[in-house]
């Protein structure tokens, strides 16, 4: 059972990710990752972030999808 839940979990994170994969290596450079070590700086806080569908939204920063519950250098709160 613990293998399906994880399995699903990664299918649902590679949704979040940029359809064409072009951007991987600025989601490294920033250390971007699908789940915020920090509750309070999770991607569905940030002012870069936007139009939350599931557990995925827009990021202007990448001009594609991220997670919801994800984080990067470039986090910055919402005002």
């Amino acid at each position: 059972m613990l293998v399906a839940v994880c399995t699903v979990a990664r299918a649902q994170a590679a949704s979040c990710a940029s359809p064409e994969g072009n951007d991987a290596s600025l989601r490294a450079s920033l250390h971007y990752v699908e789940s915020s070590p920090n509750p309070a700086q999770r991607c569905s806080g940030c002012s870069f972030f936007s139009d939350p569908k599931g557990d995925c939204g827009n990021c202007t920063i990448f001009n594609a999808p991220a997670n919801i519950n994800g984080h990067c250098d470039s986090w910055s709160a919402r005002t």
